[in-house]
Order: C-alpha cells, then sequence, then structure tokens
C-alpha cells in the first residue's frame, strides 16, 4: 500500500540535471493545456477558434524563447535531449524546405510557428520523467468546465452564446429546420458539437489508463471515463467516436486477453443500445440512405471539393508540397481544376465555399508538405505508439507512471490517426494541445530510467 501510494503521490525534487528553463518551460506548458481550451472573445467575429489559435502562438513563442536563451546562455546540456531528437531534427528540417517552397511564404511562416511550438511543448513535456502521475489532471480542469457548459447547453438549461429564439430567427433566416439543427447550439467554449468531441477524446483515453493503472481510485476514474465516453457519443461526431471505440479497443488489447474479451462484449451490447438513442438513430439511418443513393457530398458532408482539391496539390506538388499553412490560399484554384475532371462537383452545395481546410488531416498535411511531410506525420504517431512496447526493468513494473505509459501510448496515436480522418485536430489548437501534452507525458514515463 505504501508503495502504491508512493507512485501516485510522487513528488518532483529538485535534481542537479534540472535547470531553472526547464521548470519555466514545463510550467508554460501546464498553462497552454488548462487556458487555451478556455479561452473566447465574445465580441469577435470569430469567438471560438481565433482567440485559441492567438494563444497557442502566444504559448509556443514563450516556450520556443525560454529554450533559445537557455541554450544561449549554455544551460542546455547532453541530459536535456528529449527523446526521440532525431525526429524532431528530421521535422523541423523538412518543415524548412516546405517553407522554402512554399506558394504563399507569409502563410507557411505562421504555420511554422504553431508547427515549432507544438514540437517544443512535447520536447518539454516529454523531460519531465519524474512528474507524478497527477500532471494528468491538466487535463481535466478544462475538461470539467467545458462539460459542464456543454450539458448545460443540451438541456437548454443555460447558454452564454445565443438564446433558443435567436437561434430559431437564424435557422429561418437560411431556410433551415431549427429542430434539426439545435444540436449545433451545444458548442461549450470549442466552438461546435465536433470539436467538442475530439477535445475530449484524449481525455478519455486519460482517464481510462488511470481507472487501470490506479487500483484505490479505479471506481472513481471508471465512472469518470463512461461519463466523458458518453459526452462524445452525444456529440454525434462520428468521426471522433470511432476513434474512441478503436483506441479503447486497443486499450483493453494490452490490458490483457480477458479485458479484449470483455470489450467486445460491450462494445456489442453499447452497439445494441445506440440503436435506441434516437439523434445517433438517424445520423446513421441517413448516412446508410445516403450511400445506396449515391449522394457522397451529403454523405461526406459536402467536403468532397476540399478533398478533390488536396488530391490535386498532392499530384501537382508531391514532394514539398504548396508549404504549410496555404491550402487555403490555393484551395479555389485547385478546386477548380478538380471541377474540370469531376463534372459532379459542380452540382456540390458546397461549390460556393472556400475550405480552410480539408477536414482530413491526412490529405492536408500531405497536400501542405507532400509525401515526405505525410510520412514524416506518420513516423510520429508511430514512435508515439512504440512507447507502449518498450522494455522496462523489473522494478519499473511497479511504476504507475509507466504502466500509464504502456496503457495510453499507442491508443493515443490509434486515435489521432483515426480523428485525422474525417477531422482536423492539427488545425484546432483546443484540441491539438491536449494530444500534445498526454502524448509528451506518455513519453516521459515510457523510460522510468
Amino acid at each position: 500500500m505504501r508503495g502504491r501510494r508512493r507512485d501516485w503521490a510522487l513528488e518532483t525534487r529538485p535534481t542537479e540535471s534540472r535547470h531553472v528553463w526547464r521548470t519555466l518551460a514545463w510550467q508554460i506548458s501546464i498553462a497552454a493545456t488548462v487556458i487555451i481550451p478556455l479561452l473566447i472573445d465574445w465580441q469577435g467575429a470569430d469567438s471560438f477558434r481565433l482567440p485559441k489559435q492567438a494563444a497557442f502562438d502566444g504559448f509556443s513563442i514563450a516556450v520556443l524563447a525560454v529554450i533559445a536563451i537557455a541554450a544561449i546562455l549554455g544551460k542546455v546540456t547532453r541530459q536535456d535531449a528529449p527523446a526521440f531528437g532525431w525526429y524532431y531534427i528530421a521535422l523541423a528540417s523538412w518543415t524548412i524546405v516546405t517553407v522554402v517552397a512554399a506558394s504563399q511564404q507569409v502563410l507557411a511562416m505562421h504555420a511554422v510557428l504553431s508547427i515549432f511550438g507544438g514540437m517544443a511543448i512535447t520536447a518539454v513535456v516529454s523531460l519531465e520523467k519524474d512528474r507524478p502521475l497527477r500532471s494528468v489532471f491538466a487535463l481535466l480542469i478544462p475538461a470539467s468546465l467545458n462539460g459542464i457548459l456543454y450539458v448545460l447547453q443540451e438541456l437548454r438549461i443555460w447558454n452564454p452564446f445565443i438564446r433558443l429564439d435567436e437561434f430559431i430567427a437564424q435557422t429561418a433566416g437560411i431556410g433551415r429546420d431549427w429542430r434539426k439543427e439545435i444540436h449545433a447550439m451545444s458548442t461549450a467554449l470549442l466552438g461546435n458539437p465536433s470539436d467538442v468531441a475530439g477535445f475530449f477524446l484524449p481525455v478519455v483515453l486519460a482517464v481510462a489508463a488511470l481507472a487501470v493503472t490506479d487500483r484505490r481510485r479505479r471506481p472513481i476514474f471508471l465512472a469518470l471515463a463512461v461519463l466523458v465516453a458518453g459526452l462524445v457519443v452525444n456529440t454525434r461526431s462520428l468521426t471522433t467516436v470511432f476513434a474512441m471505440i478503436a483506441a479503447l479497443f486497443v486499450l483493453a488489447t494490452l490490458i490483457s486477453r480477458k479485458a479484449f474479451v470483455a470489450a467486445v462484449t460491450v462494445s456489442l451490447c453499447g452497439a445494441a443500445l445506440l440503436l435506441f438513442y434516437g439523434p445517433l438513430r438517424s445520423k446513421l439511418r441517413d448516412a446508410a440512405e445516403d450511400w445506396k443513393a449515391q449522394r457522397y457530398g451529403r454523405l461526406f458532408t459536402s467536403r468532397l471539393p476540399a478533398f478533390a482539391a488536396a488530391w490535386e496539390m498532392i499530384a501537382d506538388h508531391p514532394v514539398a508540397g504548396v508549404g504549410p499553412g496555404c491550402f487555403k490560399f490555393d484551395y479555389f484554384d485547385y478546386k477548380l481544376r478538380a471541377e474540370t475532371r469531376h463534372p459532379w462537383m459542380l452540382d456540390s452545395e458546397a461549390r460556393q465555399g472556400n475550405f480552410a481546410e480539408v477536414h482530413n488531416d491526412h490529405l492536408q498535411v500531405s497536400a501542405e508538405m507532400g509525401i515526405p511531410g505525410y510520412f514524416l506525420f506518420l513516423a510520429g504517431l508511430a514512435l508515439l505508439g512504440s512507447c507502449s512496447f518498450k522494455r522496462r526493468p523489473n522494478d519499473a513494473l511497479r511504476d504507475a507512471r509507466a504502466e500509464f505509459s504502456r496503457l495510453c501510448s499507442l491508443p493515443l496515436a490509434v486515435s489521432f490517426a483515426v480523428l485525422a480522418i474525417g477531422q482536423f485536430p492539427l488545425e484546432l489548437p483546443a484540441v491539438l494541445i491536449g494530444f500534445l501534452y498526454l502524448a509528451g507525458l506518455n513519453i516521459a514515463w515510457s523510460d522510468p530510467r
């Protein structure tokens, strides 16, 4: 009992290898994880994403500045090299190459800040091997506040952004039935139900891993995992639900064979119960009807023009892409080119729109950073997932942090890969920061030596 308690509440103590700069960078990363998902601009035209992106850029600059100043002052030592250091070098180098070849270098330079900032935050967190397991709780602070607001909005108890009569008037103005669109009012502090689902995805995996790791508090974490998973299902974001199911299956496989069998049984029972959940059943039925009727535009929520434009960019710039962040700049030209090859696009409901994102990060990374950039994207997920298979010394088997990393790393990588098929988490700071922070912790704790 005493040893287990020590694993949970292991305190951080100063060591000779820790410098002030690492503590400061760690604190900035914690602040980013907690603050970014909560920021909104009440008066702005983009109340949700723009302030979060500005904050992500600000925290990125702060972390990069701390690292640069420490390096100039000679405070960075060989012991401060992060795990998978060669990967950071390769990704940074290729990013510079794609910026040089970008179609719009101003946009590319802005995207570079996000890329380098994301790498820096993950690297800084991955250096903190002796942080206590409760460091995961940083994810729960913004999750609690967003979850409470989301439930209040879903129950129509309180919505600080729009009244029901205002929403009815808006939907009537564009010729839509407000009863079918009312779920869009449930935004939390994140923007829309899909963003809410993506934000809660790493939280589900973290709490589920804690439920297995900490036996004394297992009922609490298990109940919390079920609650958060229920919120994800309630958002009706099919891509995120599939990503969560795939990740939980992987988690069950890592626990034991019995746990995997139990997960299959529970999933089958859950799928049967979902058939009685009206909104999700209706969405699945509509998707099936669209597939039979070959209404692929509706099936993919009118995103096929973005997919086609991305394919054209990949074909035109297979090596270096059009440049980081440049899809939005080049979209319309490549969409027109795609329409000449695919006349069915002329009837698309989204033909007049200008997509800023592909809504598929696999395609967007390939279009903006070329095929080598996409391989680096996959390599990053593979390296994270490999933390679930690291050989550990016998004494580390009693370390709760090492067990947490073993159970969480591969499911986290799988969930992100699946989520990126139908969403764009790399472009959503509130979603991305949770994945980056949890990935850093998993890497840090994967080798407790």
